[in-house]
């Protein structure tokens, strides 16, 4: 390597950090999640504390960090691999950098895979809230719970959360115990964003909404004889969501995920 090139090595390097370290970081705060609930008592796939596809999305967290950083990797050595041991002008080392890199094709490419990452974290965020909204309180479980609303905030330009409608909604609950959690996590969510609704679906067309309207919580039916639920702070997200639950079985008929479809909106 000739002087010549080391600024395009830290041109490189810089690339490969800040695509990189979004899917790796993200996947290292889930598996911290993880390790806290378990610490707490909570106990995967049993008990009435659930935190439904909490698992699935670490395992999706630590592909992603694999995936990205090794296509990084592979992108930088194909880059020094094919300059002129001579060096060049730097212009035309970043040049030809960039077409090895794919130019906006591939670096895009590695970028969307942050961008997955940070969407991802963000759901692991929001599932561990659903457990914790059910577990017994204590100091332990209010420092866990600031963590998991920091992480809704992963990916912001600043401190504020991203809000659940530019993230979507993927359900994960395989019974009514999976969704009262998975519902608390959803109420939790939706009050860290001062807004936005969720609207529960059926076959039939009959839907029920969930919004935030600041730290109100409101449930309104979408049938004639329905009665609008709502509740205020400080919001207890274990009894919402039991109530939302007894509502969405006895009204729907629905008990899991695959009863629902989902629609979220600002």
């Amino acid at each position: 390597m000739t002087s010549h090139d080391r600024p395009l090595q830290g041109e490189l390097l810089d690339w490969r950090r800040t695509i990189s370290a979004e899917a790796s970081t993200a996947w290292l705060l889930a598996e911290g999640l993880v390790s806290s609930l378990l610490q707490l008592g909570w106990t995967p796939g049993g008990g009435e504390v659930r935190a439904p596809g909490l698992l699935d999305l670490v395992s999706e967290l630590a592909f992603l960090a694999a995936a990205s950083t090794d296509a990084l990797e592979k992108a930088v050595d194909e880059a020094w691999a094919t300059q002129d041991e001579h060096g060049s002008d730097l212009a035309g080392l970043l040049a030809e950098a960039e077409a090895l890199l794919g130019g906006p094709l591939d670096v895009a490419k590695e970028a969307r895979l942050a961008i997955v990452a940070g969407v991802t974290v963000r759901r692991a965020g929001q599932a561990a809230l659903g457990a914790t909204s059910c577990l017994p309180g204590s100091a332990e479980l209010i420092r866990l719970e600031r963590a998991c609303v920091e992480l809704l905030a992963f990916g912001s330009n600043g401190s504020h959360t991203v809000p659940l409608h530019r993230d979507g909604l993927r359900l994960y609950s395989l019974d009514s115990a999976d969704l009262i959690c998975e519902l608390a996590g959803i109420g939790a969510r939706l009050l860290c964003d001062w807004g936005g609704a969720v609207i529960f679906g059926t076959a039939d067309g009959r839907s029920l909404e969930l919004r935030a309207r600041g730290d109100r919580l409101v449930a309104s039916p979408s049938w004639a004889d329905g009665e609008e639920r709502s509740w205020d702070s400080p919001v207890r997200l274990a009894v919402v969501a039991r109530e939302l639950n007894d509502v969405l079985n006895q009204e729907l008929g629905a008990t899991c995920a695959r009863d629902l479809s989902v629609i979220v909106s600002p």
